[in-house]
């Protein structure tokens, strides 16, 4: 597979900020992750996020751009900026969940 794969959002935008890692996280991960920092960032806790985002850079070289791109949105307390991309990753997982339905209703056995 190509390195220019491209993560798509429900709405067809690319996402950016090394999005390319989305293709080798598991689903199931990347959602535990925004809700992880979806839940903090409701809250306000910059500092809870920045430690969310650093234990995921330290598990995984993969996730590290999305990672840095974070700790920096943290640094500058932008939180508009964290929402945005929790929204891109929501779009992303409900993209990614409804390619799987479909999928399934495609191979599913005739009667």
């Amino acid at each position: 597979m190509s390195n220019n794969r491209r993560a798509y959002t429900g709405d067809c935008k690319q996402i950016d900020s090394g999005a390319e890692w989305l293709a080798e996280v598991p689903v199931k991960q990347v959602k535990e992750a925004v809700n992880r920092i979806k839940a903090e960032a409701e809250m306000g806790d910059v500092m809870k996020i920045k430690s969310i985002a650093e234990e995921l850079k330290s598990e995984s070289d993969t996730v590290a751009p999305f990672c840095e791109e974070l700790i920096r949105l943290t640094d500058d307390f932008d939180f508009d900026g964290i929402q945005k991309i929790v929204l891109e990753l929501d779009n992303y997982l409900n993209f990614a969940q409804n390619s799987v339905q479909m999928h399934i209703q495609l191979v599913k056995p005739c009667k």
